[in-house]
């Protein structure tokens, strides 16, 4: 953190048709906390913050919490984004 400063690399804000008070970011790369913390540098609070999916993985069904195998196509992929080799 530089002072006030937040940055993050192409952040993607949507608002919902239905409802203005559910918005919808997607972040490529996000520091901890960074949606929170900049709403709350333009004064909004945060009732809820769901994270849907971490890179091609969606998260669907998850409970808080849980958790589950990745699949090998999951793994793949997953080594293919980050450039590190699978065993």
């Amino acid at each position: 953190n530089n002072g006030n400063l937040y940055t993050t690399k192409n952040i993607k804000v949507r608002v919902d048709e239905k409802d203005p008070q559910i918005v919808f970011f997607t972040l490529h790369e996000g520091k901890n906390r960074i949606i929170r913390r900049i709403l709350k540098k333009l004064e909004y609070r945060v009732a809820k913050l769901v994270r849907i999916r971490v890179g091609s993985l969606k998260l669907k069904d998850l409970a808080v919490g849980e958790y589950r195998p990745l699949t090998y196509t999951e793994i793949k992929e997953l080594s293919q984004t980050t450039g590190q080799k699978t065993h």
